[in-house]
């Protein structure tokens, strides 16, 4: 204790402050401002909590509006609970589709605070044309280890890592592609050495790490990317996508039972970039997949902006 002792009192000290001078600052807003409703992309952090908890003391409703995926990693011995849908506090929790309600249901939130809206986030590219260009590959590298994955960090999973994506590497210099490479924009140092990987294998390729996601994947052929919200992406704008499983650990999200993506482990890597590329079947039966996938996790494509404008409308008027 005597170790930790100064920091954690220092700690302590900082957040709590930030805390009060919050409280004091959002109850004087509140107070000159006729604030009717509370719109928040969070319910988890201490902050937005605050906020919510505040607003519902002075009887104003609220809003938690999900623009991200639910995760339930799952390592075969016990699942990882997802701690911001723990217990919701807002009044309603606005979900993009039947997965989120699957989601929360197994979470024991209440159903009377759930309503299906869509994800608002993805309206811009649900009707958007593609522009393909068939001898361009997006490779989209993770966020490790700054975000909600370094919870399995060790130094045996990145030297892991690594391997992986210096093989994926080597099977993309095999082929005659462009190769763009699109780096995480919340990492500001990546685990594995991305120009040391290029400059070996695929001296030609692009890297990127603040272009527009979405332009990028839509010129693209294929997308090959772990775990993130770019297959979501990817899938509602129609393109193939190769899957990185370098986590064991299962994200919960059914893009395989769908047959929305093919997914790639350490040891068929290269087969599977292959089949992804050249099989037409293959890209056939992942075409009818993704739509599938995309009915059962986002309803209201393309319209649910328009579908949380009448949540609001609703409750102000109610």
């Amino acid at each position: 204790w005597s170790i930790y002792k100064n920091d954690f009192l220092d700690f302590c000290t900082n957040r709590f402050s930030e805390m009060l001078f919050f409280i004091d600052s959002f109850n004087s807003i509140l107070d000159k401002e006729s604030v009717e409703l509370l719109l928040t992309l969070d319910d988890s952090q201490p902050i937005e909590r605050i906020a919510i908890l505040i607003c519902r003391q002075r009887k104003i409703p609220t809003i938690f509006l999900l623009t991200t995926n639910l995760n339930i990693f799952d390592d075969g011995k016990r699942n990882w609970k997802i701690f911001m849908i723990d217990k919701i506090f807002a009044d309603k929790f606005a979900i993009s589709g039947n997965l989120s309600k699957q989601i929360c249901i197994d979470h024991h939130i209440e159903l009377d605070k759930l309503v299906v809206t869509g994800n608002p986030r993805y309206d811009g590219i649900s009707n958007q044309k593609s522009s393909a260009d068939n001898k361009t590959i997006l490779l989209c590298l993770s966020g490790l280890p700054g975000v909600a994955w370094s919870t399995f960090l060790s130094m045996s999973f990145i030297s892991y890592y690594e391997k992986f994506i210096k093989s994926v590497f080597i099977a993309l210099s095999k082929i005659d592609r462009d190769v763009i490479i699109k780096i995480h924009p919340s990492t500001d140092t990546t685990v594995i050495d991305v120009n040391r990987l290029v400059s070996e294998f695929l001296p030609k390729a692009k890297i990127y790490k603040n272009a527009d996601i979405f332009e990028l994947i839509s010129k693209s052929d294929i997308v090959i990317s772990p775990p993130s919200s770019v297959i979501n992406e990817s899938l509602i704008l129609d393109k193939p996508v190769l899957m990185l499983k370098y986590l064991k650990n299962d994200s919960g999200i059914p893009y395989e039972k769908y047959n929305a993506l093919l997914s790639a482990e350490f040891y068929d890597v290269e087969r599977k970039i292959n089949q992804i590329l050249f099989d037409n079947e293959t890209r056939d039966n992942l075409s009818i997949g993704r739509k599938k996938y995309l009915e059962y996790a986002f309803e209201h494509q393309g319209n649910a902006s328009h579908q949380i404008a009448d949540l609001i409308r609703k409750i102000v008027e109610h």
